[in-house]
Parts: C-alpha cells; structure tokens; sequence
C-alpha cells in the first residue's frame, strides 16, 4: 500500500512541475492559500482513489468529493 502513496506522491510532484514553468515567480500569497485537493484515500484494492477538491468557478464556491478510477482516469 505505501507503494501507491509514493505513486501518488510522485505523480502530484511530476504535475506540479510540469505545469509551473521555471519563470513564474511564487508569491508570498501563494505559500498561504488552501490546498485544491486535499484527504486522498485510496480504496483497499488499490484501484480507485477518492479526494476533496476545492471548486472555484465564478459564483461557484466549495469543496467536491472527486472518485478516480485509477485503470481508466476517470
């Protein structure tokens, strides 16, 4: 099971990186916001992973429950 924490781990660092090119300056305010997902858990079986993500779209505010398949992504 801590093999696909590590997974996870390192697929959230790789997508972090990738989309943050190495010119873009992070701000103060940027180290004090809130996490966009947060409480991954992954299923028993390993085959599915559950988060919270914070939704943020125009007059759309709060936190969804997002189930991934991890086989299928989606």
């Amino acid at each position: 099971m801590s093999f696909y924490f590590r997974y996870l781990f390192i697929m959230c660092v790789a997508l972090f990186s990738a989309t943050n090119s190495a010119t873009t300056q992070l701000a103060t305010e940027d180290f004090s916001q809130l996490p966009d997902v947060n409480r991954l858990v992954l299923s028993p079986n390993g085959k599915t992973l559950a988060y919270n993500a914070r939704i943020n779209v125009g007059d759309i505010q709060g936190v969804g429950v997002h189930v991934l398949d991890l086989a299928t992504k989606k």
